[in-house]
């Protein structure tokens, strides 16, 4: 399972506005009460923001407390993906024992359609 997303450059905060859920629904803001970070709801899944000193998003992450939330992982790959859609921008993606992947939005693209 991937837990951890982090970008090749970082993403402006304000591509958040434009994003919106499975259901059409735009995200919604909250301070995560388990780890203090800024995150968003993104189609029920409680998904961390990673912010840089400039507060562009430098990756998303799934807290320890929110691994059952069904369906989580694949709406943080979809989260990134619509971040970095048409950015020209790839991302580390982290499993949950260590391992890690590169990958484009085309990849992205296609692991959410497989």
């Amino acid at each position: 399972m991937f837990y951890k997303v982090i970008f090749e450059k970082p993403v402006e905060y304000d591509r958040l506005s434009i994003i919106e859920d499975n259901d059409g629904n735009i995200v919604d803001y909250q301070i995560n009460r388990y780890t203090g970070l800024d995150s968003l709801i993104y189609s029920n899944s409680q998904i961390d923001l990673l912010l840089n000193d400039k507060g562009e998003i430098k990756g998303l992450q799934i807290c320890n407390e929110c691994t059952k939330t069904f369906n989580i992982e694949s709406h943080l790959l979809q989260l990134a993906y619509k971040l970095v859609m048409n950015q020209n921008i790839s991302v580390e993606v982290f499993e949950g024992n260590g391992f890690s992947e590169i990958m484009d939005g085309a990849s992205l693209e296609e692991y959410l359609e497989s």
